[in-house]
């Protein structure tokens, strides 16, 4: 995920993992601005959505 942009956030750095997922660094293009991104997955099965 480091060096992706996601719309307009470029994630730039991974500082943290754990039981509830990972946490990235980056920067919001538009406003200029660090951000903190914790990307979620889902965990219902296929059929379930």
């Amino acid at each position: 995920m480091i060096g992706k942009t996601l719309g307009h956030y470029q994630i730039s750095s991974q500082i943290g993992k754990g039981g509830m997922g990972e946490v990235f660094q980056g920067k919001d293009n538009t406003l200029n601005k660090l951000i903190i991104v914790m990307p979620t997955t889902s965990t219902l099965p296929d059929n379930a959505r």
